[in-house]
């Protein structure tokens, strides 16, 4: 009877661990892997989680010589291998700048005003690609700034800004590649509809604010200042209208809008 009883108690220990057992492995999951969006039809694998700045290297040899560029009485502002094209193989960019870094008076009365161009020679030098010049608006803009982003893992773009003349605080940018062998541009998505819910009847977006563009936390952001009705140019009282702005295949779409208080 001892016997019978000790088998029973440990065919039914056995057959408790077995269905504990099967309990855990039939609730047991695996939690879900955040997806990453995809950049350009790469895989979602090569998207980071946030875009940054990074160094590129200058840029050497006869395609960027500065000799050539004094001839002309002009000077290199700045150079950078890029793999602009995403094939693998550094593009020379190239800022000259010719006249003076600010609009200058002249001895007979007129302006001199920087006149800039940003040329990029592909691998090889068989192509090349002007990606901005001023020479039609020096009077209104100058190039202000090259920046290199990186949206991916073999994803390099440049970051160009121009500031024009005046007191609007006027910042024109692009973000830019070369795709199907010509220069891309994404710039600012339309603004009003997207902004309709955060400005009153009797507010407006005004100048841009700061550079127009930042790159905060890894996302990309764009500020403007508001102003109601009566506000004087010099000195908008509605804060700031802000938006996220998120790279999709075919340029930039705005996440979220927002509204803070001017700093």
């Amino acid at each position: 009877m001892v016997t019978w009883l000790a088998s029973m108690r440990r065919h039914i220990a056995s057959v408790l661990f077995a269905i504990m057992a099967t309990s855990c492995v039939s609730n047991s999951r695996e939690e879900p892997k955040a997806s990453v969006p995809k950049l350009d039809g790469r895989p979602a694998s090569t998207a980071p989680s946030k875009i940054e700045v990074v160094r590129a290297s200058p840029c050497a040899g006869p395609a960027m010589a500065e000799d050539d560029v004094a001839l002309a009485g002009c000077r290199v502002l700045q150079t950078a291998l890029v793999d602009l094209d995403h094939d693998r193989h550094g593009d020379c960019v190239r800022w000259t700048r010719c006249g003076p870094d600010e609009p200058s008076a002249l001895a007979d009365g007129g302006t001199d005003y920087p006149r800039d161009a940003i040329i990029v020679v592909g691998a090889g030098g068989a192509k090349s690609w002007t990606l901005y010049t001023n020479e039609q608006a020096a009077t209104a803009e100058r190039f202000d700034e090259l920046a290199v982003l990186r949206l991916g893992i073999a994803d390099e773009r440049l970051l160009a800004r121009a500031v024009g003349y005046g007191t609007g605080n006027v910042r024109n940018w692009a973000i830019i590649d070369v795709a199907g062998g010509v220069p891309r541009r994404w710039t600012e998505p339309p603004l009003n509809d997207a902004f309709a819910g955060v400005i009153a009847s009797d507010e407006r977006l005004g100048k841009q604010f700061g550079r127009g563009l930042e790159l905060e936390g890894g996302e990309l952001e764009v500020s403007w200042l508001v102003y109601r009705t009566g506000d004087a140019n010099c000195c908008p009282s509605g804060g700031l209208a802000k938006a996220r702005l998120v790279p999709r295949p075919d340029g930039l779409e705005m996440a979220r809008v927002w509204r803070e208080p001017q700093p």
